[in-house]
């Protein structure tokens, strides 16, 4: 595996852990507007979970 192989597998599982922290999150019902902030990702990805 080359090192760009690595970095991008790295960057997926980093995106993926981040996916799942905001299921979680959401299966808390914790407001949408703070899973933005610690998660960083749009109103509409988090809704589509």
């Amino acid at each position: 595996m080359t090192r760009e192989e690595k970095e991008r597998q790295q960057k997926e599982e980093a995106q993926q852990k981040i996916i799942d922290l905001a299921k979680m999150l959401k299966n808390l019902n914790i407001p949408i507007e703070q899973i933005i902030e610690k998660t960083g990702l749009s109103k509409e990805e988090i809704e589509k979970l």
